[in-house]
């Protein structure tokens, strides 16, 4: 027995050492990565205390800092944890007024109830993603332009525990990171959305595809793409919106070229795996029976009503619903002539957008939804902005980042 007993402590204390070993050993394996990566970046790498790694510098007129700490955490009952982190900050020049932009979560919600409020930038889109608090409302508004809005909106998509001040962008993930281009993606995408809040990108280009996406001219935006110069590289942000206009256009050749060179940059962030594991799918070809006119609230709440990337909507769109036949009625917003033929309709065929539905979310407003609805120009005849329209026509593209339902060969009811 006590031989056994001998054998068992001893084998216990060769296992210990042998954890240790191996745990030492990857500490020096993910040090010499981060050592790599900081090299690659620019940065200056420091071994600290217990060997954690940090990186820092600047990049431009932008302090960037990444590290691992440890912090306490509380289990459920009176348990304690100690947990390491992997920390990111881009610091950038201080804005003259105090906000804190957090992602919106169910405790967000929970807190609200009981009577927290937070600023609105009268964007629901925005509204309903962001936790908003400000020292000056109406300042953060003005600073809030629609390029910060859709930069923040599409990075908070992909980096959800992002926090945002009048002075530094900040994000942490659980553990030591040990992926080279985990590491690599995430300091340039979070450099990159910190550097258009600083004013520190060129954004004309950018404001302009928004822009024609909210007018629904979205072959119009797609066809301005295709006409830079392939030498072209804006921000990354910008690169991914254009992926986005091009994919959401039906330009699948387009956007996998504009993707395979963000592979290079940012090779593990989430946009980019999603658009690429997406336009690397054959196009679907639903085979489901498609509902007769689809209601347009759940549908659209089935496609925007959540915190789904515009390649899930997509997907969701291309599945379930692309080809329906619709008959819905709305609101009329305006029309405009078609400049570009695509699927919506041929040149100087018009342009109806009609807003069909709202969406509405508990404690931060609704979000409307419009129909861009292309038709020949004897069928649209002449409305008032506000005025009631009855419509049918074929459902068949979908614009997750402006919330836009395209519908072709439409004819008024």
């Amino acid at each position: 027995m006590d031989i056994l007993i001998s054998l068992g402590v001893g084998l216990g204390f060769v296992l210990v050492a042998l954890v240790i070993v191996f745990s030492v050993r990857r500490v020096k394996e993910a040090s010499a990565m981060w050592a790599n990566v900081a090299d690659e970046l620019g940065l200056t790498f420091t071994l600290k205390r217990f060997g954690r790694p940090e990186m820092t510098g600047n990049l431009g007129d932008l302090s960037v800092f990444v590290d691992v700490f440890r912090e306490q955490t509380h289990l459920y009952g009176n348990g304690k944890s100690t947990q390491n982190f992997t920390r990111y900050w881009v610091i950038y020049p201080s804005l003259e007024f105090y906000f804190r932009l957090t992602k919106q979560t169910g405790f967000t919600s929970v807190k609200k109830f009981f009577g927290a409020q937070d600023a609105k930038i009268s964007d629901s889109h925005f509204d309903e993603a962001f936790e908003v608090k400000t020292s000056d409302p109406s300042a953060m508004r003005s600073w809030l332009n629609p390029r910060r809005r859709d930069a923040l909106l599409r990075t908070g998509a992909s980096y959800p525990h992002i926090r945002i001040t009048n002075n530094k962008l900040s994000y942490r993930t659980n553990g030591l990171e040990k992926s080279r281009d985990t590491l690599v993606s995430t300091v340039r995408r979070l450099t990159d959305t910190a550097g258009i809040l600083a004013g520190q990108q060129s954004d004309e280009r950018a404001e302009d595809l928004l822009a024609a996406r909210q007018r629904g001219e979205l072959a119009e935006a797609a066809d301005r793409i295709r006409t830079l110069d392939s030498e072209h590289s804006g921000s990354i942000d910008e690169q991914l919106l254009e992926v986005d206009t091009l994919a959401t256009s039906g330009d699948r050749s387009g956007a996998k070229d504009r993707i395979r060179k963000l592979e290079k940059q940012i090779p593990a962030d989430p946009d980019v795996r999603g658009w690429n594991e997406r336009l690397n799918q054959s196009p679907v070809t639903s085979t489901k029976s498609l509902m007769s006119s689809p209601d347009p609230a759940t549908l659209s709440k089935e496609l925007f009503g959540h915190s789904t990337l515009s390649f899930e909507s997509k997907q969701i769109f291309d599945e379930k619903y692309r080809g329906a036949i619709v008959r819905w009625n709305g609101t009329f917003k305006s029309a405009e002539p078609i400049r570009k033929s695509s699927d919506l309709g041929v040149e100087g065929d018009t342009r109806l957008i009609v807003t069909v539905a709202t969406i509405s979310h508990d404690l931060y407003g609704n979000t409307d939804i419009d129909a861009v609805v292309g038709m020949s120009p004897e069928s649209a005849t002449n409305f008032q902005r506000g005025e009631k329209v009855a419509f049918s026509g074929t459902l068949v593209r979908v614009d997750a980042l402006v919330r836009n339902l395209f519908v072709a060969e439409g004819k008024l009811e």
